[in-house]
Order: structure tokens, then sequence, then C-alpha cells
């Protein structure tokens, strides 16, 4: 009984355990979570495909990592579900708008960044918000458990209003439950485009962030690899090239690619 309880452990075990890089060579398949709504990074199609950003940089990634013909099978995964779908081996890795901070690190290993990001906040025109402080005592809506949340808790001065996802988050803020809405720019840049009655007041509050490519911790080699051709990529202009086919026509020029690229970092370094 000892035995057949030790033996379901092991291959538990086994089981849940990363794919590394030369059993992923040896399938000839790699799985990859996405997010499965969110331009311009990544959408799926009607026909069960997806395309983005996300969706380009992946399959270039790949590309480069195992120089041969490899099964690329993307898997959409909600924000909620990234650490999970790695811990437990649903997929290799995950390229799903990720940004690394502490207390993820203590559960999946992130790559050097791909994208950098900020926090920022979108406002009604009417109330004319020129900076930070014109928000103390107002309604400040933004999604629980993100980098903008940590940021509003941390300052202690604003009425957090909290909302499931960027569509909640803009119904409330037009339904007059928030004054303004933060997270990082690519989702509150998306507003003004949809309704011309607000604006990103404020374009880059606190910190930068930076968005990684993630794997189970521990597949150092697989890591490694990834690191390899993201520097590569960078040198080359693949994300400076990314931003003005993808989202200089998508944000139609309002966000500019300082807030993203990391091209020229990698440049000077490496």
């Amino acid at each position: 009984m000892i035995k057949k309880i030790y033996l379901i452990f092991c291959i538990l075990v086994i089981s849940l355990s990363a794919n590394s890089y030369q059993e992923i060579i040896d399938s000839k398949t790699i799985r990859i979570g996405v997010s499965k709504y969110m331009p311009p990074f990544s959408k799926l199609q009607d026909d069960g495909t997806f395309e983005g950003f996300e969706i380009t940089f992946a399959k270039n990634l790949i590309q480069r990592m195992f120089n041969e013909n490899m099964n690329i099978v993307f898997t959409a995964v909600e924000q909620s579900e990234r650490i999970d779908v790695l811990e437990n081996n649903k997929v290799d890795m995950v390229i799903a708008a990720f940004t690394r901070n502490d207390e993820r690190e203590k559960h999946v290993d992130f790559s050097i960044p791909y994208f950098s990001i900020n926090l920022s906040m979108v406002t009604p025109k009417k109330l004319n918000i020129k900076n930070i402080g014109d928000l103390q005592g107002k309604n400040i809506l933004t999604i629980k458990n993100t980098n903008s949340d940590v940021y509003l808790q941390k300052q202690g001065k604003f009425n957090i209003v909290y909302c499931i996802d960027n569509g909640d988050c803009y119904k409330k803020m037009r339904n007059g439950e928030g004054d303004a809405f933060m997270h990082n720019i690519v989702s509150t840049a998306t507003i003004p485009l949809l309704d011309s009655n607000y604006e990103v007041s404020i374009g880059a509050i606190g910190e930068s962030f930076f968005d990684c490519v993630t794997i189970q911790k521990g597949n150092t080699q697989l890591l490694n690899k990834v690191n390899e051709v993201i520097i590569s990529l960078a040198k080359e202009d693949f994300f400076s090239n990314s931003y003005n086919e993808t989202f200089k026509p998508f944000y139609r020029g309002s966000v500019d690619k300082k807030y993203f690229i990391l091209d020229d970092i990698y440049k000077m370094m490496f």
C-alpha cells in the first residue's frame, strides 16, 4: 500500500515538473499561455487562431530558440491563472503581459524584460486633472491585486473603488462610481479611443514595470535561451519595428514608444 502511494506521488511530481529545453526539442511542441482578449497584445480570432504583438513575438522567439520546425500551441489564460498554469505544467511558458514583481517571483521565473510599462490615469476631460495631487479625496477605480492597487494602497490618500477588469472599470467611471481609472498605460489609453469624453490625464505614475516571459521555477536552461533571444531580437530593432507595426496604429499615435520599448537599452548593455 505504501509503495502504491509512493508511486502515485512520484507520477504526480513528474507530471507537474516543467518540460526541460531538451524535452521540448524531443517533443517538437511548445505550449505557450497567452491572453485571450488583450489587443494589441493578443486576441483570439473567430477561426481559433491568435494575433497580436505577443503572438508575433512568441513565434519569433521560438524560431530563434530552437532553430527547427516547432509546433507552437497557444492556450488562452486569464490573468489570475498565469502562475497556476505554469506550476501545474499546463504550459511551458507564459507570454501574456505579465509584469515582474517580488511576490510573483516567489512562484515563477521571469526572463529579462521585453516590454516596459507605466502606471497611468484616465479621467473625464471635464475634471481637468493635471497631476496626481488633483485626485486626492477622489474615488479611484482599479483592479484588485494589480500594481495600481499596490501603489494606491501605499499612498493611502485615495478612495479606492474596485472593478473586475478594464471594461468594468470604464462602465463604473462612466456611471459616476469613480472619478478616475488607474492601470497600466496600455489599458488606460484604450478608453479615449472609444470615448472622446475621456483622456489619459497622467501618462506615467510611480516606477516603471516590465513585462517578461514567464516559466516554471527552476527551468534554468529554458530561461537562459529565452534571455539570449530577447537580447538578439532587441539588437535587431524587433521591438521598435513591432511598435510601428502594431502599437502606433492601434493607439493612433497617442502613446509614445518611450513608454514601451527597450531596444536601445539592450544595445548599450550587450
